[in-house]
């Protein structure tokens, strides 16, 4: 049905050009566009030239008028509407960013399928298809161009910023679901070194072009800019130029702690009662390989040190803690989450190099636990057990148990239901309570081999939801020698505070101090000797978590193993960064201009013996394989009189260091 329609008759000689302006009269009670019901109109232009269409484009439309508010946050058609969502970048594993119009559109349905309401496009204008999808679904998009970290003082690159705004501006300005224009990210992340004096002068005055050039192009648009968590965009004026001014913020993960982010924004607030906020960036890596064993609420990870561990759990944590202070916080315009999808970044060296693991859900599209928290916290009817990417549990028993004895380790339910059962092979846990944000958790007493999970619970809307998940634990005794419980296998991740699932299905436990009759590291300074370098792959190795960390300094490892032949395996790796002494005082040298750090051979140099027999003499890692590599070598010993196996350590210059042990019986 037409709803409006307006003509103009006009000759022209052939060659010429003439522009004009059509408006179109009211359309009398519109259907208003919003996430909720995103209806829209097409407006259709042709071009006749009496014997016949010549031309047509096709246009959506759709009605809606927003704002934003210092004090109140975002409004979309006149009602209080925070704006809730997550960035996405577009590529995908193993096909970078050819993805084709389906794959996008699926990628703007998992997204709404969460339930959120807003898309921050990072950092660049992406497919057409993604417009027309988010148009038809309901997301509002923040869109950008593409200025990323790092400002160039030349004009052409001045001029190609201004180019690149212009064509954003001109190509999408028809299609409703865009409702902020943004023109950069993170400008001052990367400055130039040495820093020329006018750096922060010139680059205000570029991005202050821009702005003017944006709300001249898209004057009933919100403009924004982003910065990282740092004073100067403050000091520069940069945050005064946009409309909105986006933070993107990792209290927890690149230093602080999640309980910082709330009150930082709250000051932020204070001194700049009149500047518009959205949290543009928030997140914490994680890998499905790395989980993290605490007992009862994983709050408690916050009174703990070094614990950004990467880790499944340490992930849901982060965001638990962030999503609760985004709540307190109802004038902050919008918030989105850092981001989408896991994807693909040259630069990274986290436990999967070259990837960025922040996302809600892995490169393939397959969801984290976090994806479903999300859906908790946003009122879509979601059942949860947060548990798929951890089916494969192990756990030493109680100190003093001996034969199997149940291992209580934490299980995660998000729902948005008020309430939830969860039951393990068939006996009920309890029914409890889910928080604010649809959280709430088990201590499960899981028993070696199968375990399963069921839980139930009724939605708002009446909806009755059930999950079921199947949990293989594998039981070690605490007492290694426990008759009823005989020893085959312990895999042990030195220096971890984690478990890693390596890729035949073993669970290497997280790292512990000896006690008799059991395992672990023999060191004066147990708190001391964890090592843990993110910022360093290993070299042909898939197993970057078990290298990545390390123990250093200790005088043995001792496993009170019954008698027996045992085939041991030690696994090691040089990635020591800039800033270590290594223990007797001779620092690594500064990193290179390429911020690399090389170690050099005779930096670090030990002896290994296997109950008092040498495996390895003047141990040099680098020397041996080079800096970044592993290194494994395997023995074979015997366990006789009731002493177990104790793997000694001798420093010749600097610590020793370890980064797993296998153990496992002949």
């Amino acid at each position: 049905m037409t709803v409006a329609e307006v003509r103009q008759d006009l000759r022209l000689a052939a060659g010429a050009a003439h522009e004009f302006t059509l408006e179109l009269p009211a359309i009398a009670e519109p259907h208003l566009w919003s996430p909720e019901s995103p209806y829209l109109y097409h407006v259709v232009t042709v071009v006749d030239s009496g014997q016949g269409r010549r031309d047509r484009v096709d246009a959506p439309l759709g009605v809606r008028w927003f704002s934003a508010d210092p004090a109140e946050g975002f409004f979309l058609n006149g009602k209080s509407y925070p704006l809730r969502g997550t960035n996405r970048h577009q590529d995908q594993v193993g096909k970078g960013n050819a993805l084709t119009d389906a794959e996008h559109i699926r990628d703007l349905q998992l997204i709404k399928d969460m339930g959120a309401n807003v898309v921050r496009l990072a950092h660049y204008p992406q497919a057409p298809a993604v417009l027309e999808a988010a148009d038809e679904l309901g997301l509002v998009i923040w869109e950008e161009a593409p200025m990323v970290n790092r400002a160039i003082l030349t004009e052409e690159f001045i001029e190609n910023h201004l180019s690149n705004i212009r064509d954003m501006a001109r190509q999408h300005y028809n299609h409703p679901s865009i409702v902020v224009f943004g023109t950069m990210n993170e400008i001052l992340l990367r400055r130039p070194s040495p820093q020329p004096a006018n750096y922060l002068e010139w680059t205000r005055d570029m991005l202050q072009q821009g702005e003017d050039l944006l709300r001249a192009e898209a004057p009933n648009r919100l403009t924004a800019m982003v910065g990282h968590q740092q004073e100067s965009y403050n000091e520069a004026g940069i945050a005064d130029i946009p409309m909105i001014w986006g933070w993107n913020l990792y209290h927890c993960w690149y230093g602080g702690r999640a309980e910082q982010f709330g009150p930082w924004l709250d000051t932020q607030h204070a001194r700049y009662p009149n500047r518009v906020v959205w949290v543009s960036e928030f997140g914490a890596d994680s890998d499905a390989r790395l989980h993290r064993v605490v007992p009862g609420d994983l709050l408690r990870l916050a009174g703990q040190a070094n614990y950004q561990d990467q880790s499944i759990e340490y992930q849901q944590y982060y965001l638990e803690s962030y999503l609760r202070q985004i709540d307190e916080r109802p004038w902050l315009a919008g918030t989105t989450y850092w981001s989408q999808f896991d994807f693909g970044s040259e630069s990274r060296t986290g436990s999967v190099p070259h990837v960025n693991t922040k996302g809600l859900m892995l490169a393939d599209r397959s969801p984290k636990p976090v994806y479903h928290l999300m859906q908790a916290w946003r009122g879509v009817d979601v059942l949860h057990i947060a548990a798929e990417l951890w089916d494969n549990r192990a756990g030493v028993g109680p100190d003093g148990a001996t034969g199997y004895q149940p291992v209580e380790q934490t299980v995660t339910v998000y729902s948005n239901a008020a309430e939830v059962e969860l039951t393990h092979n068939g006996t009920s846990l309890g029914v409890k309570a889910t928080d604010s944000i649809g959280y709430v958790s088990w201590l499960v007493p899981f028993v070696d081999g199968e375990n399963r999970l069921a839980a139930a619970a009724t939605a708002p809307s009446g909806n009755r939801l059930t999950d079921e998940k199947t949990v293989r634990f594998t039981y070690h005794a605490p007492t290694l020698a426990d008759a009823e419980v005989p020893f085959e296998r312990l895999s042990l991740s030195a220096g971890a505070i984690v478990q890693y699932e390596d890729p035949d299905g073993t669970v290497w436990l997280e790292d512990r101090e000896y006690k008799p009759g059991s395992y672990g590291a023999v060191t004066s300074d147990f708190t001391a000797g964890y090592g843990w370098m993110k910022n360093n792959w290993v070299n042909d190795s898939d197993e970057d978590p078990l290298y990545q960390t390390y123990r250093k300094g200790m005088s043995a490892y001792r496993f009170d193993v019954p008698d027996g032949t045992y085939e041991v395996t030690l696994r090691f790796a040089e990635i020591t960064s800039a800033g270590d002494t290594g223990g007797d005082g001779t620092a690594v040298p500064a990193p290179a201009p390429d911020g690399t750090v090389q170690v050099p051979v005779g930096w670090r140099v030990f002896d290994v013996a296997v109950n008092g027999t040498a495996l390895e003499t003047g141990l040099d890692l680098v020397a041996k394989v080079g800096q970044h590599a592993p290194y494994n070598v395997t023995t074979t010993v015997t366990a006789s009189g009731g002493h177990g196996i104790e793997i000694g350590f001798t420093a010749v210059k600097n610590l020793p260091v370890v980064s797993a042990i296998d153990v496992r019986r002949a």
